[in-house]
């Protein structure tokens, strides 16, 4: 897999809010990203094909297929050997880069019955996301004073196309009570508090009154907007946090594991095990041989 290629980006109080990027992933691959961030993406396949896994649904890509993902579903890729390497485009947003607009966002993370990650063919709003990627891509390229303002007008069109095509009227009577801008809010606040401090203290007793709400109520929004419960996030967020201390910081693993959050080796290890499929020690291993053959397999989309 090629190292992604920023076309454009927008920075704004020194955070890098918008990326436009190019990718190439090569034949006989199986990448599988587990990690999480903060960004919204969504992706337009330029040529080849592969098979997409995202969290437990499995898709098939294919030239001019479009896809939108959260910044809580894990993925990876398949690609056959010897066939077409598979490029993808695509735009990389953080919510806030929307704010006061939130409510367009929200159709990257309800998961409502028959949700798909990818726009049907037949979708009447498929062609026009296309053309708005064009137009993108030609902004992107274009020597404009203004060209922040009209990236930020393209991709505020192409969100709502998006909500369009996921509209709440395909959401259940017993979930629309979840759908609001100020419960995406909270959520969307929890998930970036999670991911930067997953060390902390992440019960749901804790999180919720940090939002002042009950925790019953928390938990139901969190599994709404995020199709996973709190516990499974929080654990897939210290696994992270602590290979990252592993492999980048040359911490030892128990130092890493207790400053992770976890209170013992043996949760560590079987956490671990539950998200990598091996242990801490070969993990690390694995890491140092592909960078030593200068194969980062950790790249993420």
């Amino acid at each position: 897999m090629s190292a992604p290629i920023d076309i454009y980006k927008i920075t704004d109080n020194k955070l890098n809010t918008f990326y436009f990027r190019r990718q190439e992933y090569f034949s006989g691959t199986d990448f599988d990203f587990r990690t999480y961030d903060e960004y919204l993406k969504i992706f337009r396949v330029v040529s080849g094909s592969a098979v997409w896994k995202i969290e437990k649904r499995e898709y098939k890509l294919e030239r001019d297929d479009v896809f939108i993902l959260n910044n809580t579903e894990r993925r990876g890729f398949i690609i056959e050997d010897g066939a077409e390497k598979l490029v993808i485009e695509y735009i990389q947003f953080l919510p806030i880069m929307m704010y006061p607009n939130q409510q367009c966002v929200m159709p990257f993370f309800l998961r409502y019955a028959g949700f798909s990650n990818k726009l049907s063919r037949s979708s009447p709003y498929r062609g026009e996301i296309l053309g708005l990627f064009d137009a993108m891509r030609d902004e992107c390229e274009r020597n404009d004073k203004f060209k922040n303002e009209c990236i930020y007008s393209i991709l505020l069109k192409m969100l709502i196309s998006v909500g369009r095509e996921t509209h709440a009227e395909n959401i259940d009577e017993n979930s629309r009570q979840y759908c609001s801008v100020k419960n995406y809010e909270i959520i969307s606040e929890a998930v970036r508090y999670i991911t930067q401090y997953p060390y902390e203290d992440l019960s749901e007793d804790v999180l919720a009154r940090k939002f002042y709400i009950s925790k019953y109520y928390f938990s139901h929004l969190f599994k709404f907007y995020n199709g996973m419960n709190l516990l499974t996030y929080v654990k897939t967020c210290r696994v992270n946090y602590a290979l990252d201390l592993i492999r980048n910081k040359n911490m030892d693993i128990a130092d890493a594991a207790f400053s992770s959050g976890f209170g013992s080796m043996s949760g560590f290890y079987k956490a671990v095990k539950d998200v990598t499929g091996m242990s801490p020690g070969k993990f690390a291993k694995q890491k140092r041989s592909d960078e030593g053959t200068g194969n980062d397999s950790s790249t993420r989309e």
